[in-house]
């Protein structure tokens, strides 16, 4: 995949409103919170969506460990918990 710098590159070229980051396995965890947070310290006002089978098994407490994620969907993508008033 990419780098850290090469995604927030490529993100700057065409800021969007929000950005989903599927968490499938617990393996992917740590690299998915990393790069959701560093997106959200480059780009404060871009939504953030996580959603996968390891957000869903757990969706409270992964929003209680990242409280910088907007919003968490199950595995159907709906949106279950919302951390913002703006989607």
């Amino acid at each position: 995949g990419n780098s850290i710098d090469s995604t927030l590159e490529l993100i700057s070229r065409n800021v969007p409103d929000f950005i989903g980051i599927p968490i499938i396995s617990t393996a992917g965890y740590p690299a998915a919170v990393n790069l959701g947070s560093s997106i959200r310290k480059a780009f404060p006002e871009i939504k953030l969506i996580y959603g996968g089978h390891h957000v869903s098994a757990g969706p409270e407490a992964f929003l209680a460990a990242n409280p910088y994620v907007d919003h968490v969907s199950d595995h159907h993508y709906y949106i279950i918990r919302d951390n913002t008033r703006g989607l």
